[in-house]
């Protein structure tokens, strides 16, 4: 009677459902893990390039700033 109870109706076992299933989330968590590992190295590589930038052109970049920012407060203040 517990074997009818634990098998579904093709015939796989519990247990097997519920070692593929950990095995599942085991894989899924390491691809997590692996993209945020990666997120953060690329958020660090793309930092140190826009810091060297602003360094670089102190000007050009307050007056890109300035511009968004204009551009921003006139989107916003549409009515």
């Amino acid at each position: 009677m517990n074997e009818i109870i634990s098998k579904y109706t093709n015939g796989i076992d519990t247990d097997e459902i519920i070692l593929r299933s950990e095995s599942a989330f085991d894989k899924l968590g390491h691809s997590f893990d692996e993209l945020s590992d990666r997120v953060a190295k690329t958020t660090a590589e793309l930092s140190g390039k826009t810091i060297s930038t602003i360094k670089k052109y102190p000007l050009q970049t307050a007056s890109a700033a300035g511009a968004d920012s204009v551009i921003a407060g006139v989107i916003v203040n549409r009515k």
